[in-house]
């Protein structure tokens, strides 16, 4: 019973055994620490990450800090300046304001000024071309001139009617210096002038009256002079009054 036994089982180890299942693979410990290492060296990325980022972060809050602090104090200064320029254009336009005063000031003073000399100057006369001698009295040889040209005039009326006569410019040889004659009586040398014009004895001695006129007015009859000339070419009834000129009594100029 026994050695049957024994035989059946060594008849069963001869019969070949059926194949067992293929055993799934088991990861190793290699792999396992593979990966941990792995999973590891991501999370140190990430992480390294996350601190760069928050470092940029921090950065450029702190860029933002600061430009919005350089952005409001220039805000601050725009609006400092803005405030200057206001205030300094108010100052020009006052200033504007006072120069166009003070020029129309310039302009009323100098008219004044200039009216001032005129009339002045209408108590006055200048004769050119009498001739200047030594040690002359001039006064006296411009009174007897006027007595000859207005006989009728009371030399003693001539003799209160002339306050000063006097020669203007420099003394030279070979020239006779202007005669300047200012009258007391405004009346007299009014008459004077008047008659001067077409008086023989101004041509016969070669003297001739002329009014007294600031520079200006003298510019300005100076450039008006063409006009004149030629109208009396004309004939035409051409003067002059004060500055201006006159044609048939229309002003010109």
């Amino acid at each position: 019973m026994e050695v049957s036994m024994e035989n059946k089982r060594k008849d069963a180890g001869s019969i070949p055994t059926t194949p067992s299942k293929i055993p799934v693979g088991k990861k190793s410990k290699t792999d396992n620490k593979e990966a941990q290492v792995s999973n590891l060296t991501i999370l140190e990325a990430i992480q390294s990450m996350e601190k760069n980022f928050d470092k940029q972060l921090t950065q450029l809050k702190e860029q933002a800090k600061q430009s919005s602090c350089m952005i409001a104090s220039l805000t601050k200064a725009v609006q400092f300046h803005a405030e200057e320029v206001k205030v300094c254009k108010k100052k020009i336009n006052d200033l504007e304001s006072q120069s166009e005063l003070l020029e129309k000031e310039n302009r009323e003073l100098k008219e004044r000024v200039r009216e001032q000399e005129r009339y002045k100057m209408r108590w006055c006369l200048k004769l050119k071309g009498i001739k200047e001698k030594n040690e002359e009295n001039i006064r006296t040889d411009i009174i007897h001139l006027f007595a000859k040209i207005a006989p009728d005039i009371d030399m003693r009326q001539l003799e209160d009617a002339v306050d000063i006569v006097h020669r203007i410019g420099r003394k030279e040889d070979n020239k006779n210096r202007h005669v300047v004659i200012l009258f007391a009586r405004r009346l007299v040398r009014e008459e004077i002038w008047r008659r001067s014009k077409d008086s023989p004895v101004c041509k016969e001695r070669g003297v001739r009256f002329t009014e007294m006129l600031p520079l200006e007015d003298r510019e300005a009859r100076k450039n008006l002079w063409p006009q004149i000339e030629q109208a009396r070419r004309e004939g035409k009834r051409a003067y002059y009054r004060g500055p201006h000129g006159y044609i048939e009594g229309r002003r010109i100029g």
